[in-house]
Parts: C-alpha cells; sequence; structure tokens
C-alpha cells in the first residue's frame, strides 16, 4: 500500500500478476480499477477476460462486470531484454538493501550481546572485588546507623559494570563478613575483660 501510494499521484498504472487475487493486500484491491483473468496461454498468444470492478456506494464488497476477451500476443525479444535487465538492476538494489539491512541488523546484535556479557562477573570474584576494595566503597558514617547503608553500591556498579542484583547480592555478603568479624571482635574484648 506504501508503494502504491508513494508514485499515485504520477497516475501511473501498476500491473499486478499473482495466482489469486487474494495474495494482494486488502487495502490496494480496493483501488483496482480492471482484473485481467487469463484463461490460458499459448506460444503465439495468451486469452484474458477482463472484468471492470466496480465498487458500491456506500459499503460492501467490489463486483466485478465483464468487459470483454483479450487476446495478448508475447513481447518482443528486444523488449523482453530490456524488461529482464531492467528487472534485475530492479532486483539486485532491493538485495543490496536487504544485505545492508541485515548487516547493520547483525551489528547491533552483535552490540547487545556485547553489552550483555559486560558484567559478567561471577559473585565470587565480584566479593572478592569488593573485599580488596573495601575502604574505597565503605561508609563509616552509616554503618554505624544501617548495616545496608555501609557499602556505597551504586559506585561499586560504576567502576565494574556490575548489574544491580549481582552487586547488591555482593554488598549482602559482604555486611554478613563485617557483622561477623565485628561479632567476634566484640566477643574477643569482653573475654579479656
Amino acid at each position: 500500500m506504501e508503494i502504491l501510494q508513494s508514485f499515485r499521484y504520477k497516475q501511473v498504472n501498476v500491473i499486478f500478476a499473482t495466482p489469486s487475487a487474494r495474495y494482494i493486500d486488502i487495502a490496494v484491491r480496493q483501488r483496482v480499477h480492471y482484473l485481467l483473468n487469463m484463461e490460458y496461454r499459448t506460444e503465439t498468444h495468451a486469452v484474458a477476460t477482463v472484468y471492470k470492478i466496480l465498487k458500491p456506494t456506500w459499503k460492501g464488497e467490489p463486483w466485478r462486470k465483464k468487459m470483454g476477451v483479450l487476446y495478448i500476443q508475447p513481447p518482443t525479444q528486444q523488449l523482453w531484454r530490456k524488461f529482464e535487465k531492467l528487472r534485475d538492476q530492479h532486483q539486485e538494489a532491493l538485495y543490496e538493501k536487504i544485505r545492508k539491512r541485515q548487516k547493520k541488523e547483525a551489528v547491533e546484535e552483535e552490540q547487545k550481546l556485547e553489552e550483555a556479557s559486560r558484567g559478567k562477573l561471577s559473585f565470587e570474584e565480584g566479593v572478592d572485588l569488593l573485599r580488596k576494595n573495601l575502604p574505597k566503597y565503605l561508609n563509616p558514617e552509616k554503618m554505624k546507623k544501617k548495616w545496608s547503608g555501609a557499602i556505597k553500591v551504586s559506585k561499586f556498579m560504576r567502576d565494574f559494570d556490575i548489574k544491580q542484583n549481582t552487586a547488591y547480592n555482593i554488598r549482602d555478603a559482604i555486611i554478613e563478613e563485617l557483622k561477623t568479624k565485628k561479632a567476634l571482635e566484640s566477643s574477643e574484648s569482653e573475654e579479656k575483660v
């Protein structure tokens, strides 16, 4: 339909050759003026019944009115060669468009996969990384009030390109370690007293 609308104002005639009219989009079929039903074809000519497509004034399906029979001769060799050459050029241009689109889609897909694979740090590797760099991400002020705010998760996520869920799971594991360590230190200090 878009193709038809793009050059409708030029008043160009379009011929659709299909085994059945159902292969043509309904929006296009509603704009058809004539239908040639090919009855048979021989080496020397083809015979087609010509129908005028009449559209209802208000609603309903279009109907056909038989206009006559058309005898069609095959094109000359010269015309046929020109047509084939033009068709090949047009088809090659379409294929080139498709190849470019597929290449672009492949590049985009590869970029998506690359983005998805980034941040594929395992949980254990993340815990080790945070443990090694803990002073950089530790917020001692918040540690006194609330353990969940003790580690700057957003900064850790940015620095190592880690997904949010993984980063919070790593944080929770480190906080458990810190709580255990603090509990051990307080129990040791009580034993000394």
